[in-house]
């Protein structure tokens, strides 16, 4: 005979469930009975969140001053209210966070943090929450905007500072439109057409058509990461974005881009350059990697491998120190590998960033890319003081209670009405560029060519881009035009900028710095046009 349950064995199974549990049997008891029990359901949920909130000390003192000075002030319906005695404010403890207004208990809310987390495709996230918590009706579109708020939410906590010994690089991104209806040129005069297939910029990542993004990182493996606009990068934008996150460090790494020069003469920092045709450069020279097979000849190899890269380093061509002319090669390496001055861990994240944005994510808006960017940041600095990437429910209740305390809102309205809204290069630059691009096409004959941020031509002067040549280069021109080598660098700038010619010099000596003739992009865009064939 079955033992009959009393009362009060009910109470003990009830206390001991979840509130979604609970809700769950409410809503099945509503559906078998007819019985409306909406306004019950929704104090449970207010109770619960307002007492999670006080257990938490969010808006413990007063959203608007500060002031801990604080009492009740009533109630709107569940809602407690209270007032500021300083300032006289009335707020309630949802103030100022993504809880504000929400319908929906505190353990959906976890879970969409936990599967925002674990990048889960909004479809499923959709699936999920109807299946688990009985969310029917909820449309794809209120996923897009809820995951939103929380990939917000999470760009907007701070970063850590860097120090030590700190790489920094610029990634770059096709400005993109996605889900915009009307489409708007970034470009003077120029229609901003749908891109079907792959459909290669015109003019490259120093103009209009690609969202740079820095990437910053110390060897403890945090990091920091902004969009700082679309096009070039200007030492005044970096110095804005960037220069409050660099906590004193020993050496700055970064690529031949003169802005991380010009930052590093002005804060006295020493400045590892490393050009990207370094590969290039020393295999046209003669490097060849040893055989340690057979010692003998590896040794030979080696020996001939310094006297290389020795020579290359002298004529600053491979990678040196700014303002430490005066080391030799043998000193400069010395301080390379005690001080592990490379850009290895940039880069890395460079390809990890770019994997999320344009594979995991299917691409993203330009205008919410700073967003995707300050979540991935994010995710990346949990990782170095967790230990592990956040994935668990644990870790994801964790991260809410951050993102309540951070205090951010961000509105549907928010959402929908955001816009690009980085700097962007003006429409006399792109003018400039696009003649310059026309002018290196055709002395080049290369149709494809475009300019990057390592052609030290951010503001196509050329007397800054003389005056920032390697020497050996420098002396070459002024054979050619007869100037004295013994003239100080200014007077033989001066002297060179008098030549006619001297415009169609420049133009070749970028060319030959580069180690590729054709970008990635443009590739791609040909071998997708060769597969249509």
């Amino acid at each position: 005979m079955a033992k009959k349950i009393t009362t009060s064995d009910l109470q003990k199974k009830l206390n001991s469930l979840s509130l979604s549990e609970i809700l769950t049997m409410l809503n099945a008891y509503s559906v078998a009975t007819g019985i409306d029990i909406d306004s019950a359901k929704n104090k449970l949920i207010t109770d619960d969140l307002q007492n999670r909130l006080i257990a938490n000390g969010i808006n413990s003192c007063c959203p608007a001053c500060g002031s801990i000075s604080v009492v009740g002030y009533g109630s709107n319906g569940n809602i407690k209210r209270f007032k500021c005695k300083d300032c006289g404010k009335t707020f309630t403890l949802f103030t100022g966070t993504i809880l504000e207004k929400t319908k929906y208990h505190w353990d959906i809310w976890v879970k969409v943090v936990e599967l925002t987390l674990n990048n889960i495709p909004m479809e499923h996230i959709q699936e999920i929450l109807v299946k688990d918590f009985g969310l029917t009706g909820l449309n794809y579109k209120t996923v897009f905007l809820w995951r939103h708020k929380i990939i917000h939410s999470l760009a907007k906590i701070p970063m850590p500072k860097l120090s030590g010994i700190v790489q920094i690089d610029e990634t770059f991104f096709r400005e993109s439109q996605k889900g915009s209806r009307n489409l708007t040129s970034t470009i003077k005069s120029e229609d901003r057409k749908p891109r079907y297939g792959r459909r290669p910029s015109k003019y490259g990542v120093m103009g209009n058509e690609f969202a740079n993004v820095v990437v910053a990182t110390d060897l403890k493996g945090y990091c920091v990461f902004h969009v700082v606009g679309l096009g070039k990068l200007t030492v005044e934008t970096f110095t804005d974005l960037f220069d409050s996150y660099l906590d004193n460090p020993s050496y700055i790494c970064s690529d031949g881009n003169t802005v991380y020069k010009d930052y590093c003469s002005v804060k006295d920092i020493p400045l590892y350059v490393k050009p990207s045709n370094y590969l290039t450069t020393i295999q046209k020279a003669g490097y060849e990697t040893p055989d340690w097979s057979n010692p003998a000849t590896a040794k030979i190899t080696e020996e001939n491998n310094t006297k290389i890269l020795t020579k290359l380093y002298n004529e600053r061509l491979i990678d040196y120190i700014v303002n430490r002319e005066d080391l030799t090669y043998k000193e400069f390496f010395g301080i390379k590998n005690a001080n592990s001055l490379s850009l290895a861990r940039v880069n890395q994240f460079h390809s990890e960033l770019k994997r999320y944005i344009e594979y995991n994510s299917k691409s993203v808006s330009t205008k919410y890319l700073a967003d995707y960017v300050g979540f991935y940041t994010f995710i990346r600095n949990w990782k170095v003081n967790n230990g592990h990437y956040p994935s668990s429910r644990k870790d994801a209740e964790a991260i809410l209670i951050d993102i309540l305390k951070g205090k951010t809102t961000y509105t549907t309205t928010d959402i929908k009405g955001a816009v690009i809204a980085f700097p962007m290069a003006s429409d006399k630059y792109m003018a400039m560029l696009k003649a310059k691009t026309a002018e290196m096409r055709k002395l080049t004959g290369n149709p494809y060519f475009k300019y990057d941020e390592e052609d030290r031509v951010i503001s196509f002067e050329k007397k800054e881009y003389l005056l920032n040549l390697p020497n050996y280069k420098l002396e070459k021109l002024c054979s050619k035009y007869k100037i004295p080598h013994k003239w100080a660098r200014y007077s033989k700038v001066s002297e060179l900028l008098k030549q006619p010619t001297i415009g169609d010099d420049i133009l070749l000596l970028i060319s030959e710095d580069r180690h590729y003739s054709i970008s990635e992009e443009d590739l791609q865009a040909i071998n997708d046009r060769g597969y249509a064939c």
